[in-house]
């Protein structure tokens, strides 16, 4: 959580710079960035297995429904998908990450793990 608020408190109103900065000067601190690799892992590692084996897309139509602020619509037609399919996706996602995309502190953390770029 603090973290969120870091970044948050970096955000673009702070010279300009947005989140994406804010975390690469994060990950500038070698400490650190083996410890958000290692959120990131616990986070998104079994989506990223489920990706690579099964030759999926899952993480990538989390974060596009993530940056669409959980609008399964929007994000349905951002992939080109049905709206149906895109449900089923975010079934799947939740089945294999244990998750609630319906809880805010569920999608801030899933989120939050999608900006750290291994």
């Amino acid at each position: 959580m603090l973290a969120a608020r870091t970044l948050k408190g970096m955000s673009e109103t702070q010279n300009g710079r947005g989140a994406m900065d804010a975390l690469r000067d994060l990950l500038d601190d070698p400490q650190l960035a083996v410890r958000l690799l290692a959120y990131r892992q616990r986070a998104l590692g079994a989506l990223e297995a489920h990706d690579r084996t099964r030759g999926a897309d899952l993480t990538n139509t989390l974060r596009v429904y993530l940056e669409c602020h959980g609008n399964a619509s929007r994000a349905a037609t951002l992939l080109f998908l049905h709206r149906n399919s895109l449900l089923y996706r975010l079934a799947r996602i939740q089945q294999v990450l244990g998750c609630d995309l319906e809880d805010a502190q569920e999608r801030l953390a899933l989120g939050l793990a999608l900006l750290i770029r291994p």
